[in-house]
This record gives C-alpha cells, sequence and structure tokens, in this order.
C-alpha cells in the first residue's frame, strides 16, 4: 500500500514537467547535462512560439555539444523567422554539407531562395531534391511555378 502512495505521488510529480513540450525540455535541460538533444527540442519549440532569438541561443549550445545537420535546418529556420536570410542560408548549407542528401535542408533552402528571388537556386534545389524525393519536391516545383 505504501508502494501505492508514493508510486502515485512520484507520477503527479512528474505530471508536473510533462504538461506541454516547453516543460519537457526545459526541465530535462534542468537536471541534465550536454543534453543537446532536449536543448534543439526546446529551441524548435520556442521557434514555434515565435521566440525565433531565444530559440537560437539553444540550437548554438545544442551545436557547442555536437554538430548535427537537424540543428543547423533548425537554426535556419529561425533566422528566416528573424529574416536573417543569409544567416538562414548559411545554416542550410552547413546542414547540407554535414548530410548532402538531407530533403529537409534542401526544401527549406529552396524556399528561401524562392522567398529572396533568387529563383534559378531555387530550381537547382528542386532538381537535387526531386532526386531523393520527388513528392517533396513538387511543392517546392509548384511555388517554382508561381514565382515570377
Amino acid at each position: 500500500m505504501l508502494f501505492q502512495v508514493t508510486d502515485s505521488g512520484l507520477t503527479y510529480a512528474q505530471l508536473t514537467y510533462w504538461k506541454n513540450s516547453a516543460t519537457l525540455y526545459g526541465h530535462a535541460i534542468n537536471v541534465t547535462q550536454n543534453n543537446w538533444i532536449a536543448l534543439t527540442n526546446y529551441g524548435s519549440v520556442l521557434n514555434k512560439q515565435g521566440k525565433s532569438a531565444e530559440a537560437l541561443a539553444y540550437f548554438q549550445e545544442a551545436l557547442r555539444i555536437k554538430p548535427d545537420e537537424v540543428i543547423y535546418n533548425d537554426m535556419g529556420n529561425a533566422y528566416w523567422h528573424l529574416n536573417f536570410l543569409d544567416k538562414a542560408v548559411g545554416a542550410y548549407k552547413e546542414a547540407i554539407r554535414l548530410k548532402p542528401d538531407f530533403k529537409e535542408a534542401h526544401n527549406n533552402l529552396g524556399f528561401l531562395y524562392l522567398d529572396m528571388g533568387k529563383k534559378q537556386l531555387a530550381i537547382n534545389e528542386y532538381n537535387f531534391l526531386l532526386t531523393i524525393d520527388p513528392a517533396l519536391a513538387d511543392q517546392l516545383r509548384r511555388d517554382i511555378q508561381q514565382s515570377p
């Protein structure tokens, strides 16, 4: 019986950390060291909440621990939200350098190039993306066709 009460108390305490992604990842960062996964995920949550500048600090800390293509891709998204387009391009290119067939980075870079008015560079990303994921390339193709 005592075990059940204690177990219930622990479960209740844990639930306070798991009420949403931000609190879960924030707690993981506070109770662990060098947790690049928690840092990256917390940064992604912040970016989705419109807190891109704050998210960048978490991505940079995660990259200090482990250079990773997903982190660079997420960093590119944050830079794009902040309208730091050249930095976003650099982050996506670094993600691609680390993993040349990283389709999400190629896709994001293609859409960013369109946003920047660099249609030929977007077409280049589309052509590469077509070789690794034709379905993902299709939306980029439609947007390229609709751009001036």
